[in-house]
């Protein structure tokens, strides 16, 4: 990772996880949603996908900074997310660093 200093909190919003990425009626999230439900996770259990989703980082410690033109920085990783089934898909998620060296997940997905 770039020499951007690794954050002290990191955040998950329930209302992502719940209404979004294991939404299958969600417009955008709704792919998502089939992926993610098909390796166990669950709205009824919010509480597993997320720590899965703070773990990620730790499982895959090489993120990439990432600096839009506009917005905050970014940090990305890639590798495996452990699932409730016992399986291990590959995912990339995404968090916003924030300037009170938060890292605020923003999204995870599929890697292709």
């Amino acid at each position: 990772m770039s020499a951007h200093p690794w954050p002290s909190l990191w955040q998950i919003a329930e209302d992502k996880l719940v209404r979004y990425l294991l939404d299958i009626d969600h417009p955008v999230g709704g792919a998502k949603a089939k992926f993610f439900l098909g390796f166990g996770f669950s709205p009824a259990e919010s509480e597993a996908f997320a720590s899965a989703l703070a773990a990620h980082p730790w499982l895959n410690a090489q993120g990439r900074l990432i600096t839009p033109p506009i917005g905050l920085p970014r940090l990305t990783f890639e590798g495996p997310l452990m699932a409730p089934d016992g399986r291990s898909p590959r995912v990339r998620t995404v968090w916003e660093l924030t300037p009170d060296d938060t890292a605020r997940f923003l999204t995870a997905y599929p890697c292709r």
